[in-house]
Formats: structure tokens, C-alpha cells, sequence
């Protein structure tokens, strides 16, 4: 017997452990801009090819059966397969994974709603009480415990569309108890799959049409083999598994564990917080934010509809299109920009020194700014004189600028800094850019 359990757990955790890290998966397609559509489509696609010779026999052997319940069958894969997955990984483009996992794990709740709802369960005072109560708190994590964002219906889009992914999964998952199917478990997943992929396809061309690019490099290969391999199939197998051994009761219990493992690794991999604050040293809403690391910035960024600038922007912006040592030309330093002689030792409130020829204050000094590129020590040797390309991937992330603690020749244009996404010191900051991408910066 406790043989047995401690099979059960080692599965059941392992389910789970695989689910929590597709949502830290999902944020990292993000960060290397692979289009969620089209990952979820070839996740899916791929999914279904190892699964076929397991289940191809009995799927064929049941196929009328299957054209029976084919409106149901429809349905369970339009909420599950086409839309759960692919607005998940839409919406961490937009907001942190602690975000997504919190409110996922309202799910289990919000599926004796829905099962309510569509008569297929009753429901007693205490459960619609639960019910009242997680949906408060989704409203909490979407405002971030911000009354005025609620009052302004002011949200971050991510969330709201992770709100649609948890009622699309509650409603699949509600539906999913309405009727007892005659198939295996595995040929169920098969069929469901099938059934999602036909409407997840022309989701994936329009997606392709629109403009979104797929680079087949190491970062979507290692993307892709995870979320097909482990969430997709291992985690399917794994909880089956888990719920064979000890029974679903018991097993449902460990679903509980996706929103701890998913902020855990959120918190250990993305530095994210629970709670969001302002993390500067030097306090002051006319300062600009440092402390932040290039996670941060980038979420913010895409919060107001913007993005981080990337090196040749931002270099061109710092030069005023033209090609100087410093963002200021030829004059005073002290007249343009914070830096060691002048800072004492701290940021100050943008815009109190002069803007280069393109406006724009500060783009020398004060704090350094995250930029959206890899760095390259080689960039400068190897790259063309019209739109460079930053690397695909590295291990750190350009800043430029300078800062309050360096010294007025380190303030010069073409001087990089770089550091690990991760990191995070009172002289790290960023500045949002947003429109058409320059050409060269020559």
C-alpha cells in the first residue's frame, strides 16, 4: 500500500512539475518572439504524430461512435486544444507567469460552476460561495490589489486574456464530465487533439499571414521538444497514472502544487514578484526606475503597447542621426547629462538637463538602459553598415547610456554594457520605444 502511494505521488508531482513548467516555457517563447499560435499549433502537431500508432487502430475501429459525439468531441477540442493553449502563451507576452499560474489555479472552482451552469452536476451554497471567492480574487490578481485599476478598468491585457484561458479549460473540463466516452483515455486525448488541430490550423496561417516570423533555431527546437515531450504527453500519461493508483479525489488534490512549483520557478528563473512595487534605490516618481532587470522591462514595456529599443535604435535616437562621440556633440557634458563628477552619487529627475537634436533628455548618463539585443563582443567587427542583427541568443543583454556613477568619457555613444536578464542595480534602467525600426545607424 504505501509502495503504491509513493508511485502515485512520484507521478502525480511530476504531472504537475511538467504543467507549471510549460507556463515558465511559454514566457521564455515569449522573450525569443516565437508566435504562440504557431507553437501551440506544431506542439499539437507533433503531439499527435507520436500518439497516432498507439491509437490510430482503435480510433478506426470506433470511428462512427466518434461521428456520434463529434459536436461534443468539437467543442472539447476548440476549448482545450485550440484556445487554453494558445492564449496562455499569448498572454505571457504580456503578463508574468505568477499572474498566469495564480489564476489557472482557480480552475478546479471554476469548473463546478460551469458544470452548474450547463446542469450537469448540482451545486450546494458552500461551492457557490468558493466560486464568489475565487472569482475575487482573479479581479485581485488582475489589478494587482490596485482599487484604481478596477475603478478606471485599467488591466493588463495578458491577464485578461489569461481569464479567457481558465473559463475556455473550466468549460472543457466541466464538459468533459457530461459524458463517460467509450474510448481509452489515450485515444481520447487522440481525438480531442484531432479535433482542436482543425481549427488551430487556419489560426496558425493567419498568424503566419499577419506577419509573424518562425525561426527554426535551438531556443524554439529545445521550446517545442518540452512542451510536446513533458506538458503534452509525459504529464497526460504521468497523471493517468497517478489517478489509476490512489483515484481522482486524492489526485486532484496535487493540482494544488501549480501555482506554488509555477511561482517558485517564475521567481528563481524571471526574478519575478507576487506583488508589484516600485524597486528603485532612489525613490522619486520623477526618477527614472532602476533596479529593474530586463524581464521587467520588457513587461512593462509591453503593458503600455511599447517595446525595449534595440541597439541600433536606440543608438541612432542617442546620436540624433548623425554621427557623433557623444549624444550632446561638442559641448559641456555637465550641460547634458548625470554622470560621477556632477551626480553625487545618486540618479536625479529626468528632463533637468538639455535634450540632443532628436529632444529626447537623458540618453547619456543618469542610468543605464536596457536595450532588447544579445550581446555580441564581436558586433561592432562583423555587422553590416545597414540593419545589423543582434544575435538570436546569449547568455546576456546589451544596456547603453552610462550612468550616474561613471565618468564623462565613459558617456559616449558607442560604449555597451551587459549583464544577465536577471540582474538587477540602482544604476539599471530602460526607456520604452515604440514605432517604425531604423535602418542603420551609420
Amino acid at each position: 500500500m504505501f509502495l503504491k502511494d509513493k508511485t502515485a505521488y512520484i507521478f502525480l508531482i511530476l504531472a504537475t512539475l511538467f504543467w507549471s513548467g510549460n507556463f515558465i516555457v511559454g514566457k521564455a517563447a515569449s522573450l525569443f518572439e516565437i508566435p504562440p499560435f504557431t507553437l501551440n499549433f506544431y506542439r499539437w502537431t507533433f503531439a499527435w504524430l507520436i500518439l497516432a500508432p498507439f491509437t490510430l487502430q482503435e480510433v478506426l475501429r470506433k470511428k462512427n461512435y466518434i461521428l456520434e459525439n463529434i459536436k461534443l468531441i468539437l467543442i472539447l477540442g476548440i476549448t482545450s486544444i485550440t484556445v487554453f493553449n494558445s492564449i496562455v502563451y499569448y498572454s505571457l507576452n504580456f503578463t508574468q507567469v505568477i499572474s498566469g499560474v495564480l489564476m489557472i489555479s482557480t480552475i478546479p472552482v471554476m469548473i463546478i460552476f460551469f458544470c452548474w451552469i450547463f446542469n450537469i452536476e448540482k451545486t450546494n451554497f458552500y461551492q457557490i460561495l468558493g466560486v464568489i471567492f475565487s472569482l475575487l480574487g482573479v479581479v485581485v490578481i488582475v489589478t494587482k490589489a490596485d482599487v484604481g485599476k478596477l475603478i478606471n478598468l485599467n488591466f493588463n491585457k495578458g491577464d485578461l486574456w489569461m481569464v479567457v484561458a481558465m473559463f475556455s479549460w473550466a468549460i472543457y473540463s466541466a464538459l468533459l464530465r457530461k459524458k463517460k466516452f467509450d474510448l481509452s483515455q489515450i485515444s481520447l486525448l487522440q481525438v480531442i487533439i484531432s479535433a482542436g488541430l482543425i481549427f488551430l490550423l487556419p489560426a496558425y496561417l493567419i498568424e503566419m499571414a499577419l506577419g509573424y516570423k518562425l525561426n527554426i533555431n535551438l531556443p524554439f527546437i529545445l521550446t517545442l521538444s518540452y512542451v510536446v515531450l513533458f506538458p503534452g504527453l509525459a504529464s497526460f500519461i504521468f497523471w493517468i497514472k497517478g489517478i489509476s493508483l490512489i483515484g481522482s479525489n486524492r489526485s486532484g488534490i496535487f493540482l494544488h502544487l501549480m501555482p506554488i512549483l509555477g511561482a517558485v520557478m517564475a521567481m528563481i528563473i524571471f526574478n519575478e514578484k507576487i506583488i508589484n512595487f516600485n524597486p528603485s534605490f532612489f525613490v522619486d516618481r520623477k526618477r527614472p526606475v532602476e533596479k529593474v532587470n530586463w524581464f521587467e522591462a520588457v513587461e512593462y514595456c509591453l503593458k503600455i503597447g511599447k517595446r525595449l529599443p534595440n541597439e541600433r535604435e536606440w543608438e541612432w535616437a542617442s546620436r540624433s542621426g548623425n554621427t557623433l562621440k557623444f549624444s550632446w556633440g561638442k559641448g559641456d557634458p555637465k550641460l547634458y547629462g548625470w554622470f560621477k563628477k556632477n551626480s553625487e552619487k545618486k540618479t536625479h529627475p529626468v528632463g533637468q538637463k538639455k535634450p540632443n537634436s532628436y529632444g529626447l533628455f537623458d540618453m547619456s548618463g543618469n542610468v543605464w538602459e536596457w536595450t532588447a539585443d544579445w550581446y555580441d563582443q564581436n558586433y561592432y567587427q562583423k555587422r553590416p553598415s545597414s540593419n545589423p542583427k543582434s544575435p538570436f541568443n546569449g547568455k546576456h543583454r546589451v544596456l547603453r547610456g552610462g550612468s550616474f556613477m561613471d565618468k564623462a568619457d565613459g558617456l559616449r555613444v558607442t560604449r555597451r554594457n551587459w549583464d544577465l536578464p536577471s540582474s538587477r542595480f540602482k544604476n539599471f534602467g530602460f526607456r520604452c520605444a515604440k514605432g517604425q525600426k531604423t535602418k542603420s545607424i551609420d
